[in-house]
């Protein structure tokens, strides 16, 4: 029988390692919509991989590094997002991971990460509205946001069922 740290030890470099990966994709995904000229940031496709990656986390403060790593990376290495918008989206990404880290326990995953996502949004749209101008807060058209939510709502959904 494995000793519980070495357990916590082994999930934590686990954890760890799918946060690099994750962080890493997130950085390519952008950089291919530009390659391939089509417009999947308009997916929000760093919601997407956060929403993967918090279906695989064993540990909340996980969720919360990559909902860091994500934009500051990108940022870092790809110039997009701005820094400014890096930090909207910190705060949008932390949200989700908050709300749906107090809500999974009590309710089903389905609406835990609905309403974790309109929370991030809140969060995002708020904060955005005091970085920048009013007349760019919504950049993204509506379609685009539901389709985005949908397609996270499901992956989230169909992974936690597979987890359990």
């Amino acid at each position: 029988m494995k000793n519980i740290s070495a357990v916590n030890q082994t999930s934590a470099l686990r954890d760890v390692a799918l946060v690099a990966l994750l962080a890493g994709v997130a950085c390519l995904v952008p950089a291919m919509s530009h390659i391939i000229a089509l417009p999947i940031s308009a997916l929000n496709p760093m919601l997407i991989v956060l929403v993967i990656g918090m279906a695989f986390l064993h540990d909340r403060r996980f969720g919360y590094l990559l909902a860091v790593a994500m934009p500051v990376v990108s940022c870092l290495v790809t110039g997009m997002p701005t820094p400014l918008k890096a930090v909207c989206m910190i705060a949008e990404f932390s949200t989700v991971v908050a709300v749906s880290s107090l809500l999974i326990s009590r309710w089903k995953a389905v609406p835990t990460i609905f309403v974790a996502i309109m929370s991030g949004k809140i969060a995002y749209y708020t904060l955005k509205a005091l970085v920048f101008a009013p007349a760019v807060l919504i950049s993204t058209g509506w379609q685009w946001q539901l389709l985005s939510i949908a397609i996270s709502v499901i992956l989230f959904s169909v992974l936690v069922a597979k987890k359990r």
